[in-house]
């Protein structure tokens, strides 16, 4: 079952609500074009819920039981699910749906009709509602600029100043191109740049047609890092500072840059943005012809050591090889 990143299900005991960020609209085509009479995503931990839905294997029953793993010291309001499951093959019900409970996940049996009606809602990403005799059913589509509900460790977040990264495309160097896009730090040649992540803080993906202009110009912008970066290797090497964050922003009214912050080396960081604001600013002034619609993109740069192993290491000797 394919997992729709972000989405999530509030289970109360009049209402179930079935959220799905707008930036996935994507990945549901997808899922509904798979089979269009029964169709389901693995879903995240809604953290408003104070109760999730559980499954307990019986193994010498070869059966499963369902429980809700809940917070005794509050009364349920809200119960979490891990799947969804929608089915075009309910008849000879006076109702438009039924929602049971199947383990751990939702099934909502729907009548022919009602499910051409959400799958028509789904491929345009907009939202879906019914309502029963005793359940009101909501498929809601939420705003991308609203916040996304996450786990305060682990979530998508950028370096440079905690910008939730959910639902932006990113883009990582194959393993071949990974080897050949070392950029050397002048008279520190131990060590060079990688650049190993674009994400493109714009909703979608790069135009096709422009993404090796794109790339071309992440690829400059880590040779101009790599001129200013070298007097502050050593320090940044030994405070293990090993990355070095960018966002760029071009567009018709500006050409601006940001970095993420040292820690505990505020001063270094300062001299070097000083340092660099004298190659970056002009060069990002002179792409404007080359993005007319403009570039917004944030560059994950590592730091690599290019010194060769020990020949006894290299060899394998000495541990256990």
């Amino acid at each position: 079952m394919a997992k729709l990143p972000g989405s999530y299900v509030s289970l109360s005991d009049s209402k179930t609500e079935i959220v799905i960020p707008e930036w996935t609209a994507e990945e549901v085509k997808s899922i509904v074009e798979t089979n269009r009479n029964m169709l389901g995503w693995a879903l995240d931990f809604n953290q408003q819920a104070d109760s999730h839905l559980v499954c307990e294997q019986n193994l010498e029953m070869g059966s499963f039981q369902t429980h809700i793993f809940s917070n005794h010291n509050t009364k349920r309001k809200i119960t979490g699910a891990t799947f969804i499951i929608f089915d075009g093959a309910l008849k000879n019900s006076s109702e438009q749906f039924e929602l049971r409970v199947v383990e751990d996940g939702l099934v909502v049996r729907m009548q022919p009709d009602t499910m051409a009606e959400l799958i028509k809602a789904l491929l345009a990403a907009e939202n879906f509602t019914l309502q029963s005799a005793n359940m009101h059913l909501e498929v809601a589509f939420q705003p991308s600029q609203q916040p996304f509900l996450q786990h305060a460790q682990g979530a998508l977040r950028s370096p440079i100043d905690g910008h939730n990264l959910m639902g932006k495309y990113q883009y990582g160097l194959v393993l071949n191109r990974q080897f050949r896009s070392q950029n050397f730090v002048p008279t520190a040649t131990e060590w060079a740049l990688r650049l190993a992540t674009v994400i493109n803080m714009e909703q979608g993906k790069f135009p096709s047609v422009l993404q090796p202009k794109f790339f071309e110009v992440c690829e400059q912008i880590v040779v101009i890092v790599s001129h200013t970066i070298q007097p502050f290797i050593a320090v940044l090497v030994a405070a293990g500072q090993r990355r070095i964050c960018l966002r760029v922003r071009v567009d018709d009214e500006c050409a601006i840059y940001d970095s993420e912050q040292w820690s505990q080396l505020e001063d270094q960081h300062y001299y070097w943005t000083n340092s660099l604001d004298e190659q970056m600013i002009p060069f990002l002034y002179s792409i404007c012809s080359w993005v007319p619609n403009g570039l917004h993109i944030e560059l994950h740069l590592n730091i690599i050591s290019t010194r060769p192993l020990p020949m006894e290491l290299a060899l394998g000797k000495d541990i256990g090889f």
